[in-house]
């Protein structure tokens, strides 16, 4: 067993939350059990329960981007927890649509590729902007 699942699973100290950051930054597909079970665990001695620790272990599984993960999604979708359900939520809704628009060419309404020529964009204009 990989040295951070066994630590992830562990009781004995209190670093989770930066082990599922280090996970979420790996985005390493054979870590999606143990993120799964982490998302789902009450961690007492955090002041929240551990929510923070949920949220960031359900924003791993996003980021890794592979079948397995997006499959323990919709599973946390149904957990009796309504946070975590919702961070699965917010999570597979938001993969979903960087999928659709992936798949179509489309971009997101508001938003535009920074062009320096843009009027809005140049130095000049930011400077005047900011002294109005």
């Amino acid at each position: 067993m990989p040295v951070d699942i066994a630590l992830l699973d562990a009781d004995w100290h209190e670093s989770h939350e930066e082990l599922g950051q280090h996970l979420q930054w790996l985005r390493a597909p054979e870590r999606v059990d143990a993120l799964y079970r982490a998302s789902v665990r009450i961690y007492p001695y955090h002041y929240d329960g551990g929510i923070a620790i949920r949220r960031r272990c359900t924003w791993a599984l996003a980021d890794i981007g592979d079948q397995a993960a997006f499959d323990a999604l919709p599973r946390l979708c149904g957990s009796t927890d309504r946070q975590v359900a919702l961070f699965a939520f917010k999570r597979l809704r938001g993969w979903l649509r960087e999928r659709v628009f992936a798949a179509t060419g489309l971009r997101r309404a508001g938003m535009r590729r920074a062009n320096p020529q843009h009027p809005n964009q140049t130095r000049e204009n930011k400077k005047a902007q900011s002294r109005d």
